[in-house]
């Protein structure tokens, strides 16, 4: 199935029902797709992720796009589904890298990534949160 059919305007609703109903037949540009959607329609992408479809690899590159582009609801949203730390604690090395220090301040308040942060690691992204 095309990819496409997702850009076909149509309500959220009927997206979330197309996306829950043949998201295991689309192409692989689906999670492309709604990275890009990502700048665009924020909250869009907040209500397709909460619909919990997504397995942790889609969910974790979204969670990296969101991460550079500082969509601090969508960091939110992911990290109640899936470990953030993963990769080392990329999720928070890229947004203080990037500068998104909103993000940076949401990921290190969680258990899961501190507990994976040297002492220097963690004050670090503390004092960049502030």
């Amino acid at each position: 199935m095309n990819v496409l059919k997702l850009l076909k305007p149509k309500t959220l609703d009927d997206i979330i029902k197309d996306l829950k109903n043949n998201y295991k037949n689309y192409d692989s540009n689906v999670i492309k797709v709604i990275v890009d959607k990502m700048d665009t329609n924020e909250d869009l992408v907040l209500e397709i992720i909460k619909q919990s479809f997504f397995g942790k690899s889609d969910l974790k590159i979204l969670l990296n796009k969101a991460c550079i582009d500082g969509k601090v609801k969508i960091v939110k949203q992911i990290k109640k589904m899936i470990d953030p730390s993963y990769s080392n604690n990329f999720p928070i090395r890229i947004s203080a890298y990037i500068g998104k220090y909103k993000v940076t301040k949401i990921l290190i308040n969680d258990k899961r990534v501190i507990k994976k942060l040297s002492k220097e690691q963690f004050n670090f992204y503390k004092h960049l949160s502030i």
